[in-house]
């Protein structure tokens, strides 16, 4: 065999180490879905679990640490069906060093900040990061992929679930949002008539 081509098939131990067959972890944010305004700064919980290759030493003083972080895309498809275009930027959650313990949660702040020139439809995956080798999602991971418009974040389930709820959420959001417009114009006319009758 040919020592050359087996030297390049090699990983390194952390590759190893991050390989989906290794390490499982999970990543979710605190709501289904949460407002963005069109352009500044937000704050997005993430909370991570680790199962198979905890414990996982997060942040530290390791050169090269792993942190929770985020990657945020323009989005050229749909909010239904999105697809990732030009890199808008990169973020990190912030957090000292800790030691994931399997089956514990832990929730860090993320702050997101959309520039005033990005478009209006988005795409943020939120994944593990070794800083300055690779995101998770190379060693096979699947990284939590929120779906940004002007208005509000969704989640998108990686595969067809029938108890995901995200999108009776959704709509439930957007009938009460209705319910109050609807609330504050009967209120204006009822003051209006009030002062006419007066």
């Amino acid at each position: 065999m040919d020592g050359s081509a087996n030297h390049m098939d090699q990983s390194t131990p952390a590759e190893n180490l991050f390989d989906s067959s290794t390490l499982h972890y999970d990543l979710r944010v605190e709501q289904p879905f949460f407002c963005f305004s069109g352009e500044g700064t937000t704050s997005v919980p993430v909370t991570l679990s680790v199962g198979k290759g905890a414990p996982l030493a997060l942040y530290g003083d390791d050169p090269e640490p792993v942190k929770i972080g985020a990657k945020l895309y323009v989005n050229t498809g749909l909010p239904e069906e999105p697809v990732r275009g030009a890199l808008v930027g990169e973020y990190r959650a912030e957090s000292d060093a800790f030691s994931a313990q399997k089956g514990r949660h832990y929730t860090r702040n993320m702050l997101v900040t959309v520039p005033a020139d990005t478009p209006g439809e988005l795409i943020l995956d939120i994944d593990l990061v070794k800083e300055g080798r690779f995101w998770g999602a190379d060693q096979g991971h699947r990284p939590l992929r929120l779906v940004v418009t002007q208005r509000r974040v969704a989640i998108r389930p990686a595969q067809p679930d029938p108890l995901d709820m995200t999108e009776a959420l959704m709509r439930l959001h957007d009938a009460r949002a209705r319910e109050a417009r609807y609330e504050a114009v009967i209120f204006s006319l009822l003051n209006q008539l009030d002062k006419r009758d007066s």
